[in-house]
């Protein structure tokens, strides 16, 4: 006997009870399965977009922070340009070619040779210059004199030197004061001195150089120094040292990310600061950005990179195969100069940003299983409650049904008799019909039909059983005999309810 026998042979108040309850256990799972599903795509919806917003937000704080440090820098640089004008506006004024006379100030000046080794001089400033001495050049550096009383008070710790070059006999006047180490130091072939000779009235930024008096690397901002009155002779150039140790602090001291770092380049590709990682062996060594053996850039990569608009993002290997995110930045000094004297390049590893979006993934996906796992106890708990439901209700409902089947079988099991519906009352059922009132009525009016069928049949005379004709007994066995040993059958309460239908005609 299979399960399917086993739950007809149950009451209908039990059958109603499993048909709810496996109806309602296979609703809340697959609304539960419908919830996994939802919350997956949810899941991967938000984990894609939040990779996405992640990655943006990101790119945006390092183009916003890239601004803001363009912009500090550009205001340092300009700062310097300034106080390189102002000492070149001095100069002039002290040479008369400003002002209609001579502002002079004769108390002698410090040769570098009367300065002790290792030893600055911070009260006045030094002069050099590799030709004998002459009468002419006694006159011209006493013109430049009264510099002495003006250096110590424009003098700051940002600067590692200041000095005016001049062409004449090539001559140079610096401060600090300190000794010369170079006996042919000549102005004209140094950087800060013939770029300014060759763009006359443009202040000029240098690459950066290691300076030969403290070893230093330094960076130098020049300007040049008319002659005349007129402004048209060129008589010299007037500049300051910067160390890169002033400009790194000022560079480097945001901290991106865990490993990020912030490149300052100028614009032929000097890098002024690196990671250490990228740093050589040999501190000596200047480094190019280009240099593909240091930093992993190529210089056709440079030359892309170095024309990327403003904000611009490139992804690059370093040498060290790791994967870095660029942000570059324009620094323009508000000078006279027309292009860009620096890049600024705000880097990141990409392994972070890969880190940050697993770790987003990771924590979303705690998240979902917890959601998950909430939507399945308020699932479990909804059934258990509807189950609990289901059984007070259809208990009584159960309770009620039993009579009604009660009394049908009694019907059937009288069917071999004349009449079927000896000794059926419903007074038990009245009493019992709150909820089913339709259902007892039904019941009364199909009980009621049965017996008008027995009385229309009663002329017949069948006395205690049923006539002896075979015909009718084969045609209506199958209806009204389902449980008797002429039929296999085993008696069911549907197939009864239907037979009686079939039998009495509705």
């Amino acid at each position: 006997m299979g399960l399917k026998d086993h739950y007809a042979r149950w009451s209908i108040g039990r059958q109603l009870q499993v048909y709810f309850i496996v109806s309602c256990f296979s609703i809340s799972l697959i609304l539960v399965i419908i919830t996994r599903f939802q919350l997956e795509w949810l899941r991967d919806k938000i984990l894609n977009n939040s990779s996405q917003a992640l990655e943006e937000n990101l790119i945006m704080q390092l183009q916003d922070l890239g601004v803001m440090k363009a912009r500090y820098i550009e205001a340092e640089l300009s700062n310097y340009i300034y106080y390189t004008r102002i000492i070149e506006l001095a100069d002039r004024l002290l040479h008369g070619c400003d002002s209609p006379g001579h502002l002079i100030d004769c108390d002698g000046l410090l040769w570098y040779d009367q300065i002790q080794e290792d030893t600055e001089v911070y009260s006045e400033g030094a002069v050099f210059q590799p030709y004998q001495w002459t009468y002419y050049i006694d006159y011209i550096i006493t013109l430049d004199s009264p510099m002495d009383k003006i250096y110590p008070y424009i003098y700051s710790s940002d600067y590692l030197r200041i000095y005016q070059g001049f062409e004449y006999l090539e001559y140079v006047h610096y401060y600090p004061g300190c000794q010369m180490p170079i006996s042919d130091y000549s102005p004209l072939v140094r950087e800060w001195y013939y770029e300014a000779a060759g763009d006359f009235g443009k202040t000029i930024i240098t690459e950066p150089y290691k300076d030969i008096i403290t070893s230093e690397w330094v960076i130098s901002i020049s300007t040049t120094m008319p002659n005349d009155t007129n402004n048209i002779g060129y008589g010299g150039a007037v500049a300051c040292d910067i160390t890169l140790s002033t400009l790194y602090p000022k560079i480097s001291s945001v901290q991106i990310q865990k490993t990020g770092f912030i490149l300052l380049v100028s614009a032929g590709g000097m890098i002024l600061s690196m990671p250490d990682s990228w740093k050589p062996i040999i501190t000596e060594l200047t480094i190019r950005i280009f240099d593909e053996e240091y930093t992993g850039i190529t210089e056709d990569e440079w030359n892309i990179i170095k024309n990327l608009t403003s904000g611009s993002r490139h992804d690059f290997v370093d040498i060290n195969g790791t994967e870095i995110i660029m942000i570059k930045q324009d620094i323009s000094p508000k000078t006279n100069l027309n292009d860009s004297t620096h890049f600024l390049f705000l880097c990141i590893e990409k392994s972070e940003l890969l880190d940050s979006i697993d770790k987003t993934k990771s924590d979303f996906s705690k998240i979902y299983t917890k959601l998950f796992l909430i939507a399945l106890s308020v699932a479990a708990i909804v059934l258990i409650v509807v189950i609990i439901m289901i059984y007070f209700v259809t208990r009584e409902s159960g309770k009620q049904l039993l009579k009604v089947e009660k009394l049908f079988r009694k019907i059937i099991r009288q069917c071999l008799f004349a009449k079927m519906t000896k000794g059926i009352y419903f007074n038990k059922l009245d009493e019992n019909s709150k909820g089913i009132e339709t259902l007892i009525k039904v019941c009364k009016e199909k009980v009621q039909r049965i017996k008008d069928k027995e009385r229309k049949y009663k002329y017949y005379n069948w006395n205690v059983t049923r006539p002896g004709d075979f015909m009718l007994y084969h045609n209506w066995k199958n209806s009204l005999y389902p449980q008797n040993e002429y039929n296999g059958k085993e008696m069911k309460w549907r197939w009864s309810l239907q037979n009686l239908k079939n039998v009495f005609g509705y």
